[in-house]
């Protein structure tokens, strides 16, 4: 089985995302699994951040921390 590069850089195209989400209908809600939606900002010219009100990050361990604001 091929690897999917975009789920081993954590990230996913803008087309790709709206392909896999054309089989919903608009008003669908869309959830983050317990992150509360934030907003989009642009982090570089082919770069759109997702940004939640809680921080997730990994520490050197490998350990998955998520803080909430």
């Amino acid at each position: 089985m091929e690897s999917d590069p975009q789920v081993e850089s954590g990230g996913i195209t803008v087309g790709d995302l709206r392909r896999r989400l054309e089989a919903f209908p608009d008003d669908a809600e869309v959830s983050f699994g317990g992150l509360t939606f934030y907003q989009l900002r642009t982090r570089g010219p082919n770069l759109v951040l997702i940004e939640f009100s809680q921080t997730v990050y990994r520490t050197d361990d490998g350990k998955l921390v998520v803080k909430d604001h």
